[in-house]
């Protein structure tokens, strides 16, 4: 059995997979006829002592080693069950478990219309199953998945099907983000041990089937450098169907990640392994630079950042190498209270261009009613992007309605106030009779 190894030291414990590898390691263990009961004893063994509190799904694995024939293995899992003080009488049993021990057994019995009639009842819409357990703060465990038995049982037949019926079941999401993130909840920790674990059969009946893994994964696989360069070698013509060789790497990370994606996945590599690790990993590859980055994920970003006791669980300071200059920040969420501030002390020593181009009518000052002028002028004073033509659209006319004089006189240095749409900018001012913001106009278009 191939085993991929990390080459970061000292994985901290906001991994994903590093925090599943026992266990996934045990059931490949398990499920792998070359792996024999004595091997399976001492890493039970091994895994015990570091962690007291690790328990398998033992009924599930004692079923499997049953319908697979394998005596030995079932007669280790048995005595560990036995002494684990967990006594069937005793247990809570969920509908999920019996679920997933009676798939189990037909995947490995071939039973064909038992499995995909298991299948669809998992993943119809109104199943209990996957509700229960939705991951809010990260995948889903995957011995908690079917997907992950049709990889260890090698029926990768199922995994076209499986994949179509979770994507229908996620379709029933609000919108097309939340089907995209009930899908790689439930699939993207079985995608990396299918990577590290080089499963190619598996991987390429994904990718097959539509599947393409997101930052996540990426970052995931941040701590097996050598397993991030292969999957571009390897799997390439999935993202490049017209080449016949693989494209150099930062031609590969330009194609899978857009720029947004590609600022939240170098945040999430230092979010998970810390500074030395991720430095590390970063000087191993080609990774381009970010040019541009949306208000949105920049904000989103912070916001998680904080913790509970309201500290600041991650220095930007670090992704500075990736940072063009300038760096055009697109202002698709309005929210410069403390932006513009954090902006300055996160990319400390890089030109910022805040570009509202096309959202210039979704842009409104007087939607935070709160926020001070002081902080409006603060934005103002940034080189800025904006195509206003001939309108006065809800950026202006909110900024207007201030009615205060730097602010409009700011707004006319900036050439948001021209010829082309003086009409419509005057419109506005009378009609809400914004006399200050009036006269600052009237000095520059109509005195001689």
């Amino acid at each position: 059995m191939k085993r991929i190894k990390p080459t970061m030291q000292c994985l901290p414990k906001k991994t994903v997979y590093a925090d599943r590898a026992d266990t996934d390691k045990l059931i490949r263990y398990a499920f792998d006829k070359s792996i024999k009961a004595s091997r399976i004893k001492r890493l039970l063994e091994n895994i015990s002592k570091q962690d007291p509190r690790f328990e398998p799904d033992y009924p599930l694995l004692i079923e499997a080693m049953t319908a697979m024939g394998e005596r030995e293995k079932l007669r280790v899992f048995i005595d560990n069950y036995d002494n684990s003080g967990i006594y069937p009488n005793s247990s809570f049993i969920h509908d999920r478990d019996i679920f997933l021990e009676a798939l189990v057994t037909s995947l490995i019995l071939g039973k064909t219309a038992v499995i995909e009639k298991l299948l669809s009842e998992y993943l119809c819409v109104d199943s209990q199953f996957t509700d229960i357990y939705y991951w809010i703060d990260g995948q889903r465990p995957f011995e908690y998945v079917p997907l992950y038995y049709i990889m260890l049982t090698k029926r990768y037949e199922f995994v076209p099907v499986y994949m179509e019926l979770l994507s229908r079941k996620a379709e029933n999401g609000r919108d097309s983000e939340s089907k995209e993130r009930e899908i790689h909840i439930d699939v993207d920790l079985i995608f990396v041990s299918a990577l590290l674990y080089d499963e190619r059969e598996f991987v390429t009946a994904m990718l097959d089937s539509g599947y393409r893994p997101e930052g996540e994964v990426f970052a995931e696989l941040a701590a097996y450098p050598e397993v991030f360069d292969e999957y571009r070698k390897k799997y390439f013509s999935y993202y490049f169907p017209e080449r016949k060789r693989p494209p150099k790497q930062r031609d590969f990370i330009s194609k899978i990640f857009t720029e947004d994606e590609r600022y939240s996945f170098a945040r999430l590599v230092y979010e998970k392994f810390g500074t030395e690790n991720a430095d590390r990993f970063f000087d191993s590859i080609d990774f381009p630079k970010i040019t541009s980055v949306n208000a949105s994920t920049l904000i989103n970003a912070r916001i998680r950042n904080i913790t509970p006791d309201g500290s600041i669980a991650f220095g930007e300071s670090c992704l500075l190498r990736f940072i063009d200059d300038p760096l055009r920040i697109v202002m698709n969420m309005l929210n410069i209270s403390v932006f513009i501030k954090d902006n300055a002390q996160a990319f400390k020593g890089r030109e910022l261009i805040y570009d509202i181009r096309g959202y210039e009518d979704m842009l409104d000052l007087n939607f935070l009613s709160g926020l001070p002028n002081s902080e409006v002028k603060l934005f103002l004073k940034q080189r800025l992007l904006f195509d206003f033509g001939g309108k006065c659209p809800a950026f202006l006319r909110s900024l207007l309605s201030r009615n205060d004089k730097t602010l409009t006189a700011l707004a006319v240095s900036k050439g948001m106030i021209t010829q082309e749409n003086l009409s419509a900018v005057t419109a506005h001012i009378s009609e809400n009779h914004l006399f200050i913001a009036l006269n600052e106009i009237h000095k520059t278009f109509f005195q001689c």
